[in-house]
């Protein structure tokens, strides 16, 4: 099956058509990601972190001694407030980041990074900085713009034509 994948592969690659079908482009698109994501996950599991919890440790700590309100870093990372709050509650057991209330809004509780969650995110960004270079490493630089910029082109799209934003 994955032969026969990479065969189709190749003859779309190496052929002149331009009539791909596109179903089978997006299917690609979405199966590039997973692929993407699964590297990712495997990746931030040797530092014992979900792509989540990485993902929420780094705003938090972009966010610095401040820190970051709940609400607002659910909304960054597009999830709700119960998911948010459950991967804040795991986080703050894991001693990477603690809470602390707003004190321009009681009512708001922001996210501050801990010593040790600043330990553990400066082991992992100059990994996941590699890892994100080298997986595109095999195109060339040119090859990089173009595909940068034809997904920004589709997102652009998308956005405009789907989404309310």
């Amino acid at each position: 099956m994955a032969e026969q994948e990479n065969n189709n592969l190749e003859n779309l690659i190496n052929s002149n058509s331009t009539d791909i079908d596109p179903m089978k482009l997006v299917e690609r698109i979405i199966r590039i990601g997973d692929l993407i994501e699964q590297l990712f996950d495997k990746f931030y599991k040797t530092f014992k972190l979900s792509k989540p919890q990485f993902t929420a440790l780094y705003k938090i700590y972009l966010a610095e001694e401040e820190g970051i309100a709940l609400s607002v870093l659910g909304d960054q990372m597009s999830v709700t407030r119960a998911n948010i709050t459950s991967l804040v509650d795991r986080m703050v057991a894991r001693g990477l980041i603690k809470r602390i209330v707003n004190e321009n809004d009681r009512r708001s509780i922001k996210a501050v990074i801990t010593k040790e969650g600043k330990e553990i995110l400066e082991k992992v960004l100059p990994d996941n900085q590699v890892l994100s270079s080298e997986v595109l490493n095999f195109l060339t630089e040119k090859e990089r713009e173009n595909f940068y910029e034809l997904l920004i082109k589709v997102e652009k799209y998308l956005i405009a034509n789907y989404f309310d934003n």
